[in-house]
């Protein structure tokens, strides 16, 4: 569909706008992303949702270990984290 090797919430957006699918996702990216055609039904019953960083095991560039280590310095309670 893009020609990239990789999709973005762009392409998810398009889909949905093309009649072929839904997408579930969150309102941050409707603020940053305006589609007057795509109808939004806020879902206010769901539970909390828990967000992780997630990377290639072999990916070693300085800006994973940072944000690793600023996200770790607030997850002490997170083992996965927390090594």
């Amino acid at each position: 569909m893009t020609g990239r090797g990789e999709l973005i919430v762009e392409d998810f957006l398009t889909l949905v706008s093309r009649g072929r699918g839904l997408h579930v996702t969150v309102a941050a990216v409707l603020d940053r992303l305006s589609r007057p055609e795509l109808a939004v039904v806020p879902i206010h019953d769901l539970p909390p949702m828990v967000v992780v960083p997630v990377w290639h095991t072999e990916a070693e560039h300085p800006a994973i270990a940072t944000f690793l280590a600023t996200a770790r310095s607030f997850s002490s309670d997170n083992p996965s984290l927390s090594q």
